[in-house]
């Protein structure tokens, strides 16, 4: 199976903005360092011809051709050269060479004018040569290539280093201005994620960006929608309730009548098995109705503080002919709690859950067996665990029994009891739709479910 990977909106136009600066920065980081290094290329060249045509003028003097291999070399370098020695100038007249700045460089005598490339003692060397025909006059002026290429490093660095805090920061505001305007995304996804079955609203388009304009209108369609289907599911759902209920209310009234009057065994027992196929029907067309409402989730104002003690005490009353039927042993332990302690919670919901856990624990019980009810707190979580003995817990499929309309009847104590198979599903919804959790799990003989609650108030 292929897995997707997620797609993040924000992400990919950070990205995307940020590799275009990157591009466009380099390609003009690229031109610009072709036009300076074309101009200190000419810079240094204009530098050469300048040194040529002052050593020219200077070669004119007999003088200078006199006293030219006297002279303190310091002196030439400090008046010729300018970058430490790497300048040299030569100077030809007549054949015969009258001016050489280092004596230990010499080079022959140019045999045209111009810009050259040289080498020299595998150096690579820049030079000029300038001819004066009227005088018989050569003069070159060589300079070591490295020089220009230090100073456009030096400025290329400069530049590079200034073009990367340049992109750092430009980088910065992408990123800041980009989460700036996708925020109405992300409070747009916030008030979406609020919505659920007990809270279905429209969302307000003010103040959202022309662009979402048109998914928040097909978004608050689509909820109108379904609120007129929730609306209309919950009427259906009711009418059938009642249009179901009144025939089995009135078949079994007919049973309950037949069986007092009928003193057969044998009809006795067949009226008594048609009333508790009636009871098993009503339970069932109330456990689908609640189902359904469940479904339609809850409304926070409902939410009551309510002692959770005293609640299982009541609903444990409620079976106290069942418990007796079967001559269980009811075992409660409330740790760390007290029925002054309450929990926020929707009461009749509560009270379903609890009905379907201890209703469930008692059927699916052995007969002379125990029932443990174990309630904790802690710092801010409830914990409602309900153990039963059960005699082939191996039937039972844990990661199903959630399921609606789950059971198992492997039991042989069990086989003939009647059930919806929806006690725990809609336990599991009651639960969910408090934020809590609820887990089914087998302990040898035990079968043991737990409750996890929220929003516990000391």
């Amino acid at each position: 199976m292929k897995i997707r990977k997620k797609n993040s909106l924000k992400i990919n136009l950070i990205f995307k903005l940020n590799i275009v600066l990157l591009i466009i920065s380099t390609l003009v980081f690229l031109i610009s360092f072709r036009v300076g290094k074309s101009e200190i290329n000419q810079v240094f060249d204009a530098e050469l011809i300048k040194s040529a045509r002052l050593i020219f003028e200077l070669a004119k003097h007999e003088s200078f051709i006199k006293n030219s291999p006297h002279l303190d070399e310091e002196l030439h370098q400090k008046f010729f050269n300018r970058y430490d020695y790497e300048l040299h100038a030569q100077a030809w007249k007549n054949n015969q060479l009258i001016y050489n700045s280092g004596e230990h460089l010499k080079t022959s005598k140019p045999k045209e004018e111009g810009f050259k490339d040289i080498i020299i003692n595998h150096e690579t060397w820049r030079s000029f040569a300038f001819f004066d025909k009227i005088n018989d006059t050569q003069i070159l002026v060589i300079e070591k290539f490295h020089i220009r290429e230090n100073l456009i490093f030096e400025i290329a660095l400069a530049s590079s280093v200034a073009l990367f805090l340049l992109l750092f920061f430009i980088i910065i505001v992408v990123i800041f201005v980009v989460n700036k305007e996708l925020k109405p995304l992300k409070n747009l996804a916030d008030e979406v994620s609020l919505i659920s079955l007990g809270k279905i609203k429209k969302i307000q388009e003010n103040n959202l960006p022309n662009e979402l304009q048109p998914f928040i209108k097909s978004f608050n369609s689509l909820i109108e929608k379904l609120l007129n289907s929730l609306e209309n599911e919950k009427r259906f759902t009711d009418y059938a309730a009642h249009e179901l209920n009144t025939p089995l209310t009135a078949i079994r009234l007919q049973a309950q009548i037949l069986l007092n009057q009928n003193h057969n065994k044998n009809h006795r027992q067949e009226f008594e098995n048609l009333i508790e196929a009636v009871d098993g029907a009503s339970h069932l067309i109330n456990q689908l109705l609640t189902l359904s409402r469940i479904n339609g989730g809850i409304d926070k104002n409902s939410m009551k503080k309510i002692s959770i003690i005293n609640l299982i005490d009541e609903i444990i009353e409620n079976f106290a002919k069942e418990i007796a039927q079967k001559n269980l042993k009811i075992t409660k332990n409330f740790e760390n709690i007290s029925s002054k302690n309450s929990i926020a919670i929707h009461k009749i919901y509560c009270q379903i859950l609890l009905k379907n856990l201890l209703d469930n624990a008692i059927k699916y019980s052995v007969n002379n067996g125990a029932i443990e009810i174990e309630v904790e707190k802690n710092i801010d979580t409830l914990s409602i665990k309900i153990i039963n003995m059960n005699d082939d817990t191996s039937s039972i499929d844990t990661k199903k029994v959630f399921e609606n309309f789950y059971r198992s009847n492997k039991s042989l104590s069990t086989r003939n009891v009647v059930g919806s198979g929806l006690g725990l599903a809609i336990s599991k919804k009651i639960v969910e739709l408090h934020n809590g959790s609820i887990t089914f799990k087998c302990i040898g003989n035990k079968a043991v479910v737990q409750i996890f609650l929220k929003n516990l108030i000391p």
